[in-house]
């Protein structure tokens, strides 16, 4: 289970990771890269997000349900569907 204490462990541990690899020249490229590649999909990431928490309301106002409901069990249907579309977004249908 995670507690706050973890939450809060792990991106300050992957940003201190993150420093001491610089130091070695060849992963300091890489680590460089990885982080412009971060920032330049952060935009992206917020339009898809609202795109499909847009689609979930929609589909929740219009009463439709998951073809494969056995997929989520013990969630609810407000998540079950979210989850739904996250996966319909992501391509696999």
């Amino acid at each position: 289970m995670l507690t706050m204490i973890n939450v809060v462990q792990v991106p300050v541990i992957f940003m201190m990771l993150m420093k001491y690899l610089r130091v070695i020249e060849s992963l300091g490229l890489f680590i460089l890269l990885i982080v412009e590649c971060i920032k330049d999909v952060q935009i992206f990431l917020i339009f898809m997000f609202m795109w499909v928490f847009i689609f979930t309301i929609q589909l929740y106002i219009l009463l439709c349900g998951v073809p494969n409901q056995e997929d989520y069990p013990m969630m609810s249907p407000s998540l079950t569907l979210l989850t739904q579309v996250w996966r319909d977004a992501l391509g696999d249908i």
